[in-house]
């Protein structure tokens, strides 16, 4: 299907953006992928999720720590 393969790409896209993001941050994600079931959104037409899969607690924590400083900047 033509639609779900360019979302294909916008969801590598938009994964590596976050790998890349969570490496700069010193956050360890290493669960971060594209589904690979098409899911049919209403705003968005058919569209691929990308998935953060399980972090260590520590992980979570540093994330939390990183978007909070996003935020308060």
């Amino acid at each position: 299907m033509v639609i779900a393969e360019g979302r294909l790409a916008d969801a590598q896209s938009a994964a590596e953006e976050l790998r890349r993001a969570c490496r700069e941050a010193g956050v360890g994600l290493p669960g971060v992928r594209v589904d690979e079931r098409v899911w049919d959104s209403p705003a968005h037409g058919p569209v691929r999720l990308v998935e953060l899969g399980g972090a260590l607690p520590d992980a979570a924590r540093e994330l939390a720590a990183a978007l909070r400083q996003a935020a308060a900047s």
